[in-house]
């Protein structure tokens, strides 16, 4: 029988290669989650593309709070979205992370927001985990105004 300290380098050798597969995993699936997102938004609209994300999940539970693992599907999202073959906006971002987190049983809530700069409507988007904004920085909110709060949110859309 083997000892421990003789199968630690093979153990940790299979554990680095799991590790790379499920990033892989994760940033293949988000590149191709933000280009069916994209592709919705384009010939469908914002209304439609939150009502099928929205059927298209399960539910999330309420008391499920897990801020890291929400800024990890952020930094997964935010990788995939390098590649200028999908046209990648803050929209996208945000509702595929939304779409993800609802997969893990995170709630979120896709917050979208205005300001005026120069003379012309600037919008953004970005979802909050627990109140804590996960894809954008903290203070995000701070320099955006929320117009509308639940109105616009891909939930209240998706039962319209």
């Amino acid at each position: 029988m083997a000892s421990w300290s003789t199968l630690s380098p093979i153990l940790r050798k299979i554990r680095d290669r799991w590790y790379r597969f499920k990033r892989g995993a994760a940033y293949w699936g988000a590149f191709l989650l933000l280009k069916i997102i994209d592709l919705m938004l384009r010939r469908m609209g914002y209304r439609w593309t939150s009502r099928w994300l929205l059927r298209l999940s399960p539910s999330p539970d309420p008391d499920h709070e897990d801020y890291t693992r929400a800024r990890l599907l952020a930094i997964a999202v935010d990788r995939a979205s390098v590649h200028r073959v999908v046209d990648v906006t803050c929209l996208r971002r945000s509702l595929a992370l939304w779409w993800l987190m609802r997969w893990l049983r995170m709630p979120g809530q896709v917050r979208l927001a205005f300001r005026m700069t120069k003379g012309q409507a600037d919008g953004h988007a970005w979802v909050e985990h627990s109140g804590r904004v996960v894809n954008d920085l903290p203070d995000v909110a701070n320099r955006y105004t929320i117009l509308y709060h639940d109105q616009l949110s891909p939930e209240t859309l998706g039962r319209l």
